[in-house]
């Protein structure tokens, strides 16, 4: 027996269970790299530029305000990337291309192979302007991002999920969102998928969702 997984991430088939059958399991590792990371600075650019808020005020309506100037160019930037495989070196490669300055966090990577440098944990944390998930789904990558890890942020720093949900502690997110610890999250990926109604990620506008969509480009269906 065979099972191809199209994706990288695996956490939802049963391992166990294709060992007693004898199955052998494989993934279609970097096929969504590039989609992936699109996906992750759209939502960057669109947060930073506070474009759904300038959307809403056209449409009924109104025109620019003063009172608004002041958002951030990418240009100078920190952009912190947790996991250093195929997607977070294509998010890396992206963030070089708006001139940020890219560090990673990945105790299983020696070499980044660019110049992006290997930094720890807290590091990361502590200097990032932007911060990018890629890591696969494991015990040791659960709820790797709570409350903690958001009182260790700058608090106008933006998070992106476009990995697995549960690396991210969402009602801990909700709260650092609500208590103004963090500037925004741009989330793609959830605990709970459909996500439930009274998720309160739902109705903060500080946050930009979709529904686990990351892979969703032609180009990526072609080649998975």
């Amino acid at each position: 027996l065979k099972m191809i997984h199209a994706g990288t991430g695996y956490n939802n088939v049963d391992l166990d269970a294709c060992n007693e059958m004898g199955c052998y399991v494989a993934v279609t590792p970097n096929v969504a790299a590039q989609s992936v990371a699109e996906l992750v600075f759209s939502g960057f650019g669109a947060l930073k530029n506070q474009i759904r808020m300038w959307d809403n005020v056209m449409k009924n309506g109104g025109w620019k305000s003063s009172d608004f100037i002041g958002v951030p160019e990418f240009k100078g930037k920190t952009l912190g990337v947790v996991g250093y495989g195929n997607i977070g070196k294509c998010v890396g490669k992206i963030g070089r291309g708006f001139s940020m300055n890219v560090i990673a966090h990945d105790p299983y990577c020696k070499d980044s192979g660019d110049e992006t440098e290997l930094v720890d944990f807290d590091k990361l944390l502590a200097e990032s302007d932007y911060i990018s998930l890629h890591v696969l789904l494991t015990d040791e990558t659960k709820h790797l991002m709570s409350t903690a890890q958001f009182d260790a942020m700058k608090d106008t720093a933006i998070l992106a999920n476009a990995c697995r949900g549960p690396v991210v502690d969402e009602e801990a997110l909700a709260v650092a969102l609500r208590e103004n610890k963090i500037g925004g999250a741009r989330i793609d990926v959830f605990e709970k998928e459909p996500v439930d109604l009274d998720n309160p990620l739902l109705k903060n506008n500080k946050v930009l969702l979709s529904p686990h969509t990351a892979t969703f480009t032609k180009e990526c269906a072609s080649r998975m």
